[in-house]
């Protein structure tokens, strides 16, 4: 479930915990009744549309790519470097690099920003004090260090080197990180206008963190589905396409993962969460084994499409 709200969330959609014990409102013809004391209570989880997330500039610039000089110990290339997220956002995504005029993905030539440790603003590492980068003008470059690579870059422009900056806070910030400065190595005194930047990694919980419960509803769980026909084993999975949709949740047979539209709830149409046996399925005799005990095991999407409405209950 909270793979599900993350999800929704970074898409920019409210959700929402409402109660729905009697005293919350008066019973209605479709309410169901109250669960027996010794039971644990039933929780609605609401969705609603709020302003949409968007990307900044900075990001769909880098989305999109951008043309720059790269140095090395030994040359300098002109490439392009483009940012690709991650399908489902089970990481922070990586940088490619390739040749102008293309648009190729290769590992050898990527940087996966789950690497990143720091970003030098300026002219600061060993390979920009080689007589290869001598020319490069200090206020566009930096320097983007990995664990395993480092890219030293030169812009066009002080301001194009500035949006990089900006994108790169963004892609952090929204993974629940954050880029702060850190003080210079040996504690030298910066040049003017360099700085080290560096990547925070998330606090450490004891809960899942919103990229584990992402991960763990991409990868798929085997649940017990209950329809008016009865009940039957399948596997349930989040999938969502590179352009950064809200996605979909799928179902197929257990030892199929197989994504079809006729089985699916696309979350742009959910509306709500019912947590425990709230929903008329779970009523019924082929549901009566279902444990409630443990509120998170019983759990109904409710969900409006233009077409028809759809429910399901696991």
């Amino acid at each position: 479930m909270e793979g599900i709200q993350y999800v929704l969330m970074h898409s920019g959609l409210d959700v929402a915990l409402e109660d729905t014990s009697v005293a919350a409102a008066a019973p209605s013809p479709q309410t169901l009744s109250p669960a027996p004391a010794q039971e644990k209570p039933t929780r609605r989880i609401s969705v609603a549309i709020k302003q949409a997330v968007v990307d900044p500039p900075s990001l769909t610039t880098l989305l999109q790519g951008r043309q720059v000089v790269l140095y090395d110990a030994d040359k300098e290339d002109t490439v392009f470097v483009f940012y690709k997220r991650a399908p489902g956002g089970t990481s922070t995504g990586a940088l490619y690099y390739c040749e102008p005029g293309s648009r190729e993905e290769s590992p050898a030539r990527c940087l996966p920003m789950d690497e990143l440790t720091d970003v030098f603003v300026g002219k600061q590492t060993d390979v920009f004090q080689t007589s290869i980068a001598r020319h490069a003008n200090n206020d566009r470059c930096f320097s983007l260090v990995g664990k395993r690579k480092t890219l030293n870059i030169e812009e066009d422009s002080t301001e194009k080197r500035g949006e990089w900056l900006e994108a790169i806070q963004h892609i952090f910030s929204t993974a629940g990180m954050n880029v702060v400065a850190a003080e210079q190595s040996g504690g030298a005194e910066a040049k003017k206008g360099e700085r080290r930047l560096s990547v925070q990694p998330a606090p450490k919980k004891q809960a899942l963190t919103k990229a584990d419960a992402v991960r763990i509803i991409t990868q798929g769980r085997k649940l017990v589905m209950y329809t008016d026909k009865g009940k039957r084993d399948v596997l349930v999975f989040f999938s969502r396409g590179e352009s950064g949709d809200t996605g979909a949740l799928f179902w197929s047979e257990p030892a199929k993962r197989a994504e079809s539209a006729a089985r699916s709830l696309p979350l742009d149409d959910l509306t709500d969460m019912y947590v425990g046996k709230q929903s008329d399925i779970f009523q019924t005799p082929a549901a009566k084994e279902a444990i409630l005990s443990a509120v998170s095991r019983s759990l109904r999407f409710s969900a409006h499409g233009i077409c028809k409405k759809r429910a399901k209950s696991w």
